[in-house]
């Protein structure tokens, strides 16, 4: 409960900072702000599935898999700021090592809804960004006995990189960390998965 209370902090304070950035902007540019939509895809490599820190359990080796998502954003005038937010949700899916010999492999399904405070370098032909929020995970797998929803940190950084006035592509490397607490099954909570992914999609602006 402390940890998620310090994330959402976190959270706010970005906020509260960026608006008083796009506040100082001038009247005129303050309200020349540009939204986006984007579709995303790519690969993610969890690696293993953390060791609970009551019990001492070994990590669960946990298969790549491929991630796919959404985002929506804004951004201020380029001109006056750097600063935006955004609100993703992006899926993957995961085969989880067996506990032993006779168990059968398991898969491990996780969605994420992640709300970004993004910096963003305004360059006419590539755009760097680097961004930081809180995440809310919802991970269900057999081997945990059933499902739950979690709080997390999600970072990214990428880079975007104009086609048009409204098209965009864009390569981003994202990591999420959040610790589950399932109820039991083969395995035992809280686990701490950390999910590194690297993904490539395409932002139609408005």
């Amino acid at each position: 409960m402390k940890t998620a209370v310090q994330i959402f902090c976190v959270g706010f304070l970005c906020l509260g900072l960026s608006s008083l950035a796009w506040a100082e902007g001038s009247p005129k540019t303050a309200n020349k702000t540009t939204g986006y939509a984007s579709l995303f895809g790519g690969y993610a490599w969890p690696g293993q599935i953390g060791v609970n820190p009551l019990t001492g359990q070994s990590d669960r080796d946990v298969d790549s898999g491929l991630i796919f998502g959404l985002k929506v954003g804004f951004t201020p005038a380029p001109a006056r700021t750097w600063v935006g937010w955004e609100l993703e949700a992006y899926r993957s899916s995961h085969t989880v090592q067996a506990l032993a010999a006779g168990y059968a492999r398991s898969t491990l399904d996780v969605t994420t809804v992640a709300f970004n405070f993004i910096l963003r370098y305004p360059g006419t032909w590539a755009q760097p960004y680097v961004g930081v929020g809180p995440s809310i995970n919802r991970a269900a797998s057999y081997a945990f006995g059933g499902s739950d929803t979690s709080i997390g940190v999600n970072l990214l950084a990428g880079v975007r990189l104009p086609l048009s006035e409204r098209l965009m592509v864009f390569t981003e490397l994202k990591y999420n960390r959040v610790n589950f607490g399932f109820s039991g099954g083969q395995y035992h909570s809280p686990q701490e998965f950390r999910m590194p992914a690297l993904v490539a999609g395409v932002s139609l602006t408005f």
